[in-house]
Order: C-alpha cells, then sequence, then structure tokens
C-alpha cells in the first residue's frame, strides 16, 4: 500500500471533505474511473486514427515471419 500527501486550498479540503471525497475508498474510485476514461479515450482516438488510415497488408511472406518469431519466442519461454 502506498501513502500519498497532497496539498488542497482548505475551502476545496473542507468541501471534499464534507462530500466524503477524501475517504480512502472514494480517492481510489476517482483514481480507478479516470485511469478508465483515459484508456478508453485512447482506444476512441486509436480507432479513429485507423479508421482513416488502415495498415497496409501484409504479404505472405511477413506473415509467415511473424508466426516463425512467434514460435521462436515460444520455444524459448518453453526451453526447449
Amino acid at each position: 500500500m502506498t501513502t500519498i500527501e497532497i496539498n488542497l486550498p482548505d475551502a476545496l479540503a473542507a468541501e471534499a471533505s464534507g462530500a466524503g471525497l477524501l475517504a480512502p475508498e472514494a480517492i481510489e474510485r476517482l483514481l480507478r474511473d479516470k485511469l478508465a476514461a483515459d484508456r478508453l479515450s485512447r482506444f476512441v482516438e486509436a480507432r479513429a486514427a485507423l479508421a482513416t488510415k488502415p495498415p497496409e497488408a501484409m504479404t505472405r511472406e511477413e506473415i509467415n515471419q511473424q508466426i516463425s518469431a512467434y514460435r521462436k519466442g515460444q520455444r524459448l519461454v518453453a526451453g526447449s
């Protein structure tokens, strides 16, 4: 568990405390919600970018190279 210290203006701290937003559970929920929203935003941006300029199709040779590299990696992980 990590402890974080923040500095807030007194009025904001009082209002947030009164609303229960400074409780550890509330801060955790706020952070998780913000992180999820940021992930979704990045996904939507990436999706829009792909829609405007889709990646070029791979050749059979490129596909086979990717498969070979994956299999080699799997063999290394398996120790064979």
